[in-house]
């Protein structure tokens, strides 16, 4: 008689293991289901720039000037800061900037079509990364937006 209540007992906790553990595959699975969206290669196209800025007495501070991108541009720094400055909103007449130090290992992502302005005033390396639309320049002169 004690082994059959070992036996139920068992199949009680065999079954709440089963289920458990199928609640738990189908919250795994669930969670890194991912919708890729994907962009033919003949409608944009990809343009990465290694750049390395070392001040002297000629030139002691880098600017890019206010520029805009078409798409997203990627920003990685590797060594030094970079100061990155993008025009998010206008507000009325006050207009919303938000000045940003990334720094080496850090990674900033500008928004497209949003003027932009990279700055900095020791040696740095960087790399970007632009998407860009097929047959598009990857930036453009703008005014600045934050003055």
């Amino acid at each position: 008689m004690r082994i059959l209540r070992f036996k139920k007992k068992w199949w009680v906790v065999l079954g709440v293991l089963v289920i458990g553990a199928s609640v738990g595959v189908g919250v795994a699975v669930a969670s890194v289901i991912t919708t890729p969206v994907v962009v033919p290669p003949e409608q944009a196209n990809l343009q990465i720039e290694r750049t390395a800025f070392f001040p002297d007495d000629g030139q002691p501070e880098f600017s890019s000037g206010w520029k805009t991108h078409p798409g997203p541009v990627i920003i990685q720094v590797q060594v030094g800061n970079l100061t990155i400055t993008q025009a998010k909103t206008e507000r009325g007449p006050r207009r919303v900037c938000h000045p940003k130090a990334v720094g080496a290992s850090e990674t900033y992502i500008e928004t497209a079509k949003l003027p932009v302005l990279v700055t900095a005033n020791q040696e740095v390396h960087w790399t970007t990364s632009y998407i860009i639309p097929d047959h598009a320049a990857p930036s453009e002169d703008a005014a600045d937006r934050c003055s």
